[in-house]
């Protein structure tokens, strides 16, 4: 997997213990040969099995939320990048604006809008709609304005971590202009206290900042404003439906703590599916050799069942 690395970036990480490029995200994306946070989180959450297809298949992966969440954090840290990574397919542009794409017309138009629009994303009007209307609540929330508007966006970090022993790369969504700090911008379904931290475990954003601090780490040299400060974190999540709510949560250091721990069972889990080219799936979960799971109703069902009343078939 880091066989691939172009010899200027490794000469860079060899020379400095990083390298920083100005890129876009699909200049990024087209690096080879380093481990980012996406494949880290998903073995955490995924078999392997699932990791590998993922790996191995990357246009297929990206669910509408994920692209319309990268829309959102284009939009929102430059709508230049916005304009040159993606474009909208308008209702009137289907041949029967009022129905959907279950009319064969309709898909169509937009099958070959996709196609002539290429390499850029195509987002439907309602889509757009949604991501306007979020990037207009967001800046109404004025502890996130001031976070991103002294936020050198869209930082993208490469380096060798001897510790772990893998190289690395991150794509962080802005880096503070004066203070030891960076940002990362998630959208949600819950932006409460309550709901966010329910996303952070499910989705592993603690691992990928843990990881994205590593990497700032790594590149203390390029960030002199740093010093030897320890780096923080702000993750700003903003919801998806009205009336759009955000909240901005700092990142604790015992929530770092937890995250490096997952982050290094993580990495040691996808080196050794590497080197052994062995992907699993769920036989896994199962404790004994056949791999075959023993199905068990959950206690709770159980429980709930032996509490309802009893019919009498004798009645």
């Amino acid at each position: 997997m880091q066989q691939n690395i172009r010899p200027e970036i490794k000469k860079d990480i060899d020379k400095f213990g990083f390298c920083i490029l100005n890129q876009t995200h699909d200049e990024y994306n087209a690096e080879k040969g380093f481990i980012r946070s996406s494949e880290i989180k998903n073995i955490l959450i995924d078999v392997p099995a699932m990791v590998k297809y993922s790996l191995d298949n990357p246009s297929e992966k990206d669910s509408r939320d994920l692209v319309i969440g990268s829309a959102f954090d284009s939009l929102v840290f430059g709508r230049e990048e916005f304009e040159d990574r993606f474009v909208c397919f308008e209702d009137k542009l289907k041949p029967f604006p009022n129905s959907d794409y279950r009319n064969k017309e309709n898909v169509s138009a937009r099958d070959k809008f996709i196609a002539s629009n290429l390499p850029k994303i195509t987002l439907y009007e309602k889509e757009v709609d949604t991501i306007e209307a979020m990037y207009s609540a967001l800046k109404g929330n004025e502890s996130a304005r001031k976070i991103i508007d002294n936020c050198l966006p869209h930082c993208n970090i490469y380096w060798f971590d001897a510790e772990l022993g893998c190289y690395f790369k991150c794509e962080i969504d802005g880096v503070h202009k004066t203070k030891p700090t960076f940002a990362e911008l998630k959208s949600t379904l819950n932006a409460s206290i309550n709901g966010f931290r329910k996303a952070v475990i499910d989705y592993k954003y603690h691992v990928q900042v843990a990881l994205y601090r590593r990497g700032l780490n790594a590149a203390r040299k390029h960030f002199k404003h740093f010093k030897q400060e320890p780096i923080n974190c702000f993750l700003i999540a903003q919801e998806k439906s009205p009336p759009y709510l955000s909240s901005v949560n700092f990142v604790t250091e015992q929530t770092f703590i937890v995250g490096d721990i997952e982050l290094r069972n993580g990495v040691a889990r996808l080196k050794d599916c590497i080197e052994n080219n062995l992907w699993g799936g769920y036989e896994i979960y199962s404790d004994n050799p056949e791999g075959i799971l023993e199905l068990n109703l959950p206690e709770w069902y159980i429980n709930r069942i032996q509490e309802e009343p009893q019919f009498d078939f004798n009645r």
